[in-house]
């Protein structure tokens, strides 16, 4: 990850105090700006918290998203398996890795073989 997208990132776990691991995990669905928060999952995909948006965050993460939803839309039409999603939403929803809500919101460039299915999934971005 680098430019923009990386300095987002970079002060999204900057002002929330997050590990850069959590920033790096967030999904496109935990994201509010109208309420300005950001939805904090734990690894069930429970929400535990609920962080703020800076305000000076809002605008590039808005512009972020659009973007991200593009990167999205071209993977559902290459038919990528998704992202992972925790196995009690998966277990509901066996297509939940294939929705925009359950999209990373900082998704890697590359894709990587699932390793059960072997087909092509998203990792979400390396930690930076």
């Amino acid at each position: 990850i680098q430019g923009e997208a990386a300095e987002l990132l970079r002060h999204l776990a900057r002002s929330a105090d997050l590990p850069k691991n959590t920033a790096g995990h967030l999904r496109a669905g935990d994201v509010d700006l109208d309420r300005r928060q950001i939805a904090i999952r734990d690894f069930d995909g429970a929400i535990v918290a609920r962080i703020p948006i800076p305000s000076d965050a809002v605008t590039a993460l808005r512009v972020h998203l659009a973007g991200v939803r593009l990167n999205h839309e071209r993977d559902r039409i290459q038919g990528l398996a998704g992202v992972w999603v925790p196995p009690e939403v998966r277990n509901r929803d066996p297509r939940s890795g294939e929705s925009w809500s359950w999209y990373w919101l900082f998704p890697a460039r590359h894709v990587v073989p699932d390793p059960v299915s072997g087909r092509p999934w998203r990792p979400p971005v390396e930690a930076v």
